[in-house]
């Protein structure tokens, strides 16, 4: 996969989407500092707030671990403290071509 060009994705959009997947971390120090990197770097890199998801949901793929409540509201706090301009949720998976009628 090509590189995220994040500061052509901030001369683009007004919000700049960066997906975050602290689930799939099993380190507790990367889990709390995962979150806020990545919306920092995004926000550094792309010169806007970025629209945040993150995905704390059984969904994502390799999902080493439930999130606690209160994880969770660490992850949404620190995504604000370091400039998310909004969230985006994914309410369901899209359905595979492979499941769709022929």
């Amino acid at each position: 996969m090509p590189p995220v060009d994040l500061d052509g994705l901030g001369r683009t959009y007004d919000y700049p989407g960066v997906a975050v997947r602290p689930a799939l971390l099993t380190d507790d120090l990367m889990q709390r500092h995962y979150v806020p990197f990545c919306v920092q770097l995004a926000k550094d890199l792309s010169g806007k707030p970025p629209m945040a998801s993150i995905r704390v949901n059984l969904l994502a793929a390799g999902c080493r671990f439930i999130p606690s409540s209160n994880l969770i509201r660490h992850w949404y706090e620190q995504a604000i403290r370091h400039g998310a301009g909004g969230f985006y949720y994914c309410q369901r998976r899209s359905e595979s071509t492979t499941s769709r009628p022929v």
